[in-house]
């Protein structure tokens, strides 16, 4: 290989010199020219087979002076024997913490300490590699070749160059020991199997030969506070809806299961990371679960699932019982379980029809002295007959609390015909609820055909009339009220007066 490329140096340096000088070889010498008989006064020109010639010759005949041709014209590719190899170790900031969750920021470079003179220094090629928990050996880091050149260190002779592509570890999927070296190349014959490996650790100033790193995960969070089911209660076949706030911090795609229960069945005193012994308890405990997956786009999200009530729940055992639900999330690594969370509760099956029939008012002016007729129609949904008591609740001004104005109504349903319950010849309303508007419902003890035992309030159109006066003041109540305040004014006074002019 030697010969091969000085061969190639001689052809295409020296060969064309000598042509165009007319460089001429000399036999004066007959060690030599052996394979030349021409006289001391003769020449002639050198081509490039008679000059190979001449190095087969030298070679064997004379070795001293070939060796000194050659290393004339060849140098090894290094500059000097006095390169030396820099030194190079992995860099992390000495303060910070070297146990660190998948999300927390990080930053990991090359120290570098070159004490070659800068014209025999080389162009350092920097290589991270890592090392997982589940890896059996050292591969390349999602980090760009970081290259540093010969006039890019200090008046120290060092240099620290950081890889930019490291920030976290929330491509991971699992938890452990993470490892870090640098492999190094200067372009020579160390490419290949020059690791900083081989460098003594100096922890005080964060360099490392290899540097150990304990990555753990941030489990998905639950906010126990915000979870909330709706309606409730509800019909066994409604929809509901289930809802809670989670977070991954480290953006995970996140598997959130909801699980539902009935009360006898669950684990009231279950918490959040309970015992992984409790975890399949609660799983089979369960009469109901689903899961869906929430991408990793967001730190924070709302987990809603909306389930048929038909889907879950039992029509003939489970109206009028009480549920429980619950969530847990799985990252990928850990899961995490949420409290136990009271709802829905199931009202019971309907047993009756109710209809509310419009508001009567004795004139339809809505007056506060006015008698006013509030009315139901009820039926029953069984064939059986069945007695029903009926209560009327108004209310007027948000400060008041609603009053009952009448005892309830009590009567026997049937299913064929509607049983009315009339309220009739009322008067709920007193000065004081003048102007103001009003609303009321019924109370009745069988639950109707949304599974209440009461009406949704009934506002009406109108408001109570603004009118106090009763009477306008040129009525004859209003001057017969007068003449009478006025006879009673002034029997007083004649009374009085007697009594007094007696005494005196």
């Amino acid at each position: 290989m030697r010969w091969l490329l000085f061969f190639l140096i001689m052809c295409f340096f020296l060969v064309p010199m000598i042509a165009q000088c007319g460089l001429t070889f000399s036999d004066s010498d007959s060690s030599d020219s052996s394979s030349s008989s021409s006289s001391s006064s003769g020449s002639k020109k050198l081509t490039v087979d008679a000059f190979k010639r001449y190095l087969e010759d030298w070679q064997e005949r004379q070795p001293d002076k070939y060796e000194e041709i050659r290393d004339l014209l060849y140098k090894e590719p290094y500059t000097t024997e006095n390169y030396v190899a820099p030194s190079v170790w992995v860099y992390y900031e000495p303060k910070n913490n070297k146990t660190v969750y998948r999300s927390d920021e990080i930053e990991i470079g090359a120290y570098v300490q070159n004490e070659n003179p800068i014209e025999i220094r080389r162009a350092l090629y920097l290589y991270l590699e890592v090392k997982g928990p589940e890896d059996e050996a050292f591969k390349p880091a999602k980090a760009e070749r970081q290259i540093i050149q010969v006039n890019e260190y200090s008046v120290n002779n060092n240099t620290i160059r950081m890889f930019p592509d490291i920030s976290n570890f929330a491509y991971m999927k699992g938890e452990g020991k993470v490892q870090f070296r640098i492999d190094i190349s200067d372009g020579t014959k160390r490419d290949g199997g020059w690791y900083s490996t081989d460098m003594p650790d100096y922890l005080n100033s964060g360099y490392y030969g290899v540097l150990d790193l304990y990555v753990y995960n941030n489990p998905t969070e639950i906010n126990n506070s915000t979870m909330r089911v709706s309606p409730d209660p509800v019909m066994w076949n409604d929809l509901i809806t289930y809802k809670a706030d989670i977070s991954d911090r480290d953006l995970d795609e996140v598997n959130i299961t909801l699980y539902i229960y009935r009360n006898e069945s669950t684990n009231d005193s279950a918490t959040p990371n309970h015992a992984n012994d409790n975890l399949s308890a609660r799983r089979e405990g369960a009469i109901y679960s689903t899961s869906k997956f929430f991408p990793a786009d967001e730190k924070e999200n709302t987990a809603t699932f909306s389930i048929q009530g038909s889907e879950v729940f039992d029509k003939d055992k489970d109206p009028g019982k009480n549920f429980t639900y619950g969530f847990s999330c799985n990252d990928g690594i850990n899961t995490t379980w949420s409290l136990m969370a009271q709802g829905p509760q199931l009202k019971e099956i309907s047993g009756i029809t109710t209809e509310v029939c419009p508001l009567e008012c004795e004139d339809n002016n809505y007056f506060w002295w006015n008698k006013y007729t509030f009315t139901l129609k009820v039926r029953s949904l069984t064939p059986e007959e069945k007695m029903v008591t009926v209560g009327l609740f108004t209310k007027t001004a948000e400060d008041k609390e609603a009053k009952q104005p009448c005892k309830p109504i009590t009567l026997q349903v049937t299913k064929d015909n509607d049983t009315i319950f009339k309220f009739s010849d009322l008067e709920p309303f007193d000065v004081t609820d003048a102007g103001q508007n009003f609303s009321y419902y019924f109370t009745y003890d069988v639950p109707d055909q949304h599974g209440d035992d009461n009406t949704v309030v009934i506002e009406e159109p109108k408001s109570i009339n603004p009118k106090v006066m009763r009477y306008p003041m040129l009525s004859l109540v209003t001057l017969s009220n007068l003449a009478l305040i006025f006879l009673i004014s002034l029997i007083g006074g004649i009374l009085m007066e007697q009594k007094l002019f007696r005494k005196w």
